[in-house]
C-alpha cells in the first residue's frame, strides 16, 4: 500500500510541475505573441532552425512551446518535427553534467537532424497532400 501511495504522490508532483510549466508557457506566449509569430513566420527554414535550437535546450519546456505554436497554426508541421528530432528532453541535463565534452557534438548532430527532418516533413506533407 505504501508503494501505491508513493507512486500517487510522485505522479501528483509531476502533474503539478507540468501544469505550472504549461501555464508559464501560455502566459509567455500571450505576452510575446507578436515577437514569437514574427520569428516563426516568413521563410520556412527559419522555423526549422529556430525549432531545432529550441529543442537543444535541456528539458521539455521548449518542445511544449513549439507544440503550442503548432496547435495555433504559427509553426509548421516541419517545425514540430524539427524540435522533436533535436530535443534531448530532460536527459539533456544529465548529458551536460556527465559528458560535457561530448555534448556540443551530440547537440550539433541533433540540430542538423532536426533541420533536415523538419524540411523533409514539410516537403513530404506538401507533396502528398
Amino acid at each position: 500500500m505504501s508503494a501505491l501511495l508513493a507512486a500517487l504522490r510522485e505522479a501528483s508532483q509531476t502533474t503539478a510541475i507540468v501544469f505550472a510549466l504549461m501555464v508559464v508557457i501560455e502566459l509567455a506566449e500571450l505576452r510575446w505573441r507578436d515577437r514569437i509569430r514574427a520569428a516563426f513566420t516568413g521563410r520556412p527554414w527559419r522555423q526549422y532552425v529556430l525549432a531545432s535550437l529550441l529543442g537543444l535546450m535541456p528539458g521539455c519546456v521548449t518542445a511544449w512551446l513549439v507544440v503550442g505554436l503548432y496547435v495555433r497554426g504559427i509553426a509548421s508541421f516541419g517545425a514540430l518535427v524539427a524540435v522533436m528530432l533535436s530535443t534531448a528532453g530532460d536527459e539533456g541535463f544529465w548529458m551536460v553534467a556527465r559528458i560535457p565534452r561530448t555534448v556540443p557534438l551530440l547537440f550539433g548532430i541533433c540540430a542538423v537532424v532536426g533541420v533536415v527532418g523538419g524540411f523533409a516533413a514539410d516537403w513530404l506533407t506538401k507533396r502528398f497532400k
